[in-house]
């Protein structure tokens, strides 16, 4: 996931992941075994250390010197295969990863079979229907289908590596056909910003049915 990683507002990332977890364990983010998928800088797994066995995993290591001397197990990955065995941990994150993956069912496949049992998976990604789109910042053209969007990105140098967007609708679905249940959390988080650590404040309260139209979707996922 190198072409776009993000390295901005991560300790703010990880404290509103801490507090979706959280809230849905009814429990503090303690003695759990996790995984970050897709850890980029690493700053996110390296929230979660010290009171917990941290992995994570991603195509190439461009964690910073200070997460690589924390006690964060790293490994390489090529695929949406997890080098893990069932039923390991008690929580995977996956935040903003699966727009980044070649096959979408198996990212999930994985994280439920790497999941104990009892444990969750923090879920995030851009929404499709939003209308601009978070990596490029462009309005609209994500909406065009995927091999014209890339061209469009690839003649005005704006390509860096593939995503595969998903709507709201598409992950619902996704979640079904792998055998995931899930809790939404996109308008809860939306309409109480300061309970999940955010600046990002709009002037109203979204209804329920306007949360397929958010910019991203926040869910968490169990087996």
């Amino acid at each position: 996931m190198s072409g776009y990683a993000v390295t901005e507002n991560r300790l703010a990332k990880a404290q509103k992941i801490e507090a979706v977890l959280q809230e849905h364990l009814n429990r503090k983010t303690s003695g759990l075994q996790i995984l970050d998928i897709g850890s980029g800088v690493g700053e996110i797994a390296l929230f979660f250390t010290g009171q917990n066995n941290v992995f994570a995993v991603d195509v190439e290591n461009q964690m910073t010197d200070i997460v690589k001397s924390s006690n964060i197990v790293f490994k390489k990955v090529d695929s949406e295969h997890l080098p893990f065995v069932d039923d390991t941990f008690d929580i995977i994150i996956s935040n903003h990863v699966i727009e980044h993956v070649g096959d979408a069912t198996l990212h999930l496949a994985e994280v439920k079979r790497c999941l104990k049992p009892t444990g969750i998976c923090y879920f995030s990604t851009p929404n499709r229907i939003f209308p601009k789109e978070v990596h490029t910042k462009l309005w609209f053209l994500h909406w065009l289908p995927t091999a014209l969007f890339f061209l469009v990105l690839k003649v005005t140098k704006r390509f860096s590596e593939p995503i595969h967007l998903l709507s709201y609708r598409k992950q619902k679905q996704l979640f079904k056909k792998v055998g995931l249940t899930f809790t939404e959390y996109t308008r809860e988080i939306i309409n109480n910003p300061d309970k999940y650590c955010l600046d990002e404040r709009i002037p109203f309260r979204i209804p329920k049915w306007a949360q397929a139209l958010s910019k991203t979707t926040i869910f968490v996922l169990s087996r």
